[in-house]
C-alpha cells in the first residue's frame, strides 16, 4: 500500500513491486534520456529495465560480485559503466534501445569499487574504491577508449597508473 506513517504518498507514480531473490538493490540509475533504468544488487545481478509505461526487464547479467557503481555515459547514451566489489569495471555498449546488439569490456582495478561518476562531456570517469592500502579515487581519461588511462590519488599522496586490456586480460602498471 502506498502509505507512510498512515498518509498516502502521492509522488509514487508507476512504481512496480518486482519479484526478487532476497538480495537488495544497492544502486539504481536512469539512462540520460530516462528511457532505461539500470539496477545492481548485492548478489551481482545487473538488470536493465525499460522505463514507464512498460516497466519490463530487457537484460540481465550475473556479474558474480556485489554491484555498487553504475553510471550511463551522457554522450554515448547507450553506454553503461558498472563497478563491482571484485574491482571489475564493466563497460556495456548497446547499439539500439531494444538492446539487440551489445558489446562488453571488463577491466580490473586493485580494490572494491564503491562508486562511479562521469563528467558531462564523458571525457573523465571517477571511480571510488578501497583496498588494504586505503581509500582511492581514480580518474579515468577517455573511459570509452580501448586503453584505460588512470591517474589516481593513493593513500600516501598522488600516484599515477594506467591499465590496458589485451584480449581478456588486464594489467595494472603503476609509476
Amino acid at each position: 500500500m502506498d502509505r507512510y506513517l498512515g498518509k498516502p504518498l502521492p509522488f509514487l507514480h508507476g512504481w512496480r513491486k518486482i519479484p526478487g531473490d532476497g538480495s537488495s538493490i544497492g544502486v539504481i540509475v536512469f539512462s540520460p534520456d530516462a528511457t532505461l533504468i539500470a539496477t545492481g544488487d548485492d548478489k551481482g545481478m545487473l538488470s536493465i529495465w525499460q522505463a514507464a509505461p512498460a516497466w519490463r526487464v530487457i537484460r540481465k547479467y550475473f556479474l558474480r560480485s556485489r554491484i555498487r557503481g553504475l553510471c550511463w555515459n551522457p554522450i554515448h547514451q547507450l553506454t553503461l559503466f558498472v563497478g563491482c566489489a571484485s574491482g571489475c569495471l564493466y563497460t556495456f555498449d548497446y547499439v539500439i534501445h531494444t538492446l539487440e546488439k551489445e558489446s562488453a569490456n571488463v577491466r580490473q582495478l586493485p580494490g572494491y569499487i564503491h562508486s562511479l561518476a562521469i563528467n558531462e562531456s564523458a571525457s573523465k570517469l571517477a571511480i571510488g574504491y578501497t583496498n588494504v592500502e586505503g581509500v582511492h579515487i581514480a580518474f579515468v581519461e577517455d573511459p570509452c577508449g580501448d586503453v584505460l588511462l588512470i591517474s589516481y590519488f593513493g593513500p600516501l599522496g598522488i600516484q599515477y597508473a594506467f591499465t590496458y586490456t589485451c584480449g581478456e586480460h588486464s594489467e595494472l602498471m603503476t609509476f
